[in-house]
């Protein structure tokens, strides 16, 4: 299976090839689960891929590792992982400069390039967690000739239940509460 990283000419096409690695890698896990329940026999590893890699030797990994492994952020020996599920739009807190900056040789931006041509207007995407709101990205781009703005907005707040607001000169207290378990401040 192509585990969704090949290249393809279009978003749809990609898609359409993510979509149909996914339903079989979950069709396999399902009726691997169903085996084991019905054998009643244990498995070292029970419904789970145990090892890492897109081909691991497990018995669970040579059905649906592949589809696990796509969620993770690096692979066995360390290396990054191409996904989209485990995915940064940023870097220190900005945006990733070699996505989104204009200074590229050939005076585009690979976001905007890619938003234009695939005619998207707002890429919205989970991991990786930003803060205590989603983040937009204005994706810029200099032929951009329609006037629309196009946006990437990262949204993944999942540690913002971490946050304890604090409140700075000028402004009350009472408006700012801390309403999540308050380990990281905020301001």
């Amino acid at each position: 299976e192509n585990c969704g990283t090949s290249n393809h000419s279009t978003l749809l096409e990609w898609m359409n090839d993510l979509n149909q690695f996914a339903s079989s890698q979950v069709k396999s896990w399902k009726e691997y689960g169903v085996e084991l329940s019905k054998s009643h026999q244990p498995s070292r590893d029970g419904v789970w891929a145990t090892d890492g890699g897109y081909f691991n030797d497990t018995p669970g990994g040579k059905r649906f590792g592949a589809l696990l492994q796509y969620g993770m952020g690096t692979l066995p020996h360390h290396v990054k992982n191409t996904s989209v599920v485990y995915n940064s739009w940023m870097s220190d807190g900005m945006p990733r400069s070699e996505l989104f900056c204009d200074k590229q040789p050939d005076g585009k931006n690979p976001v905007g390039r890619f938003m234009k041509n695939e005619k998207l207007q707002i890429i919205l995407s989970g991991h990786q967690p930003i803060g205590d709101m989603p983040w937009p990205i204005l994706v810029s781009s200099r032929d951009e000739t329609n006037g629309s703005a196009r946006w990437v907005i990262p949204c993944d707040t999942s540690f913002s239940g971490d946050t304890g607001w604090t409140t700075t000169d000028g402004c009350e207290s009472t408006m700012r509460k801390n309403v999540g378990r308050g380990s990281v401040k905020s301001g």
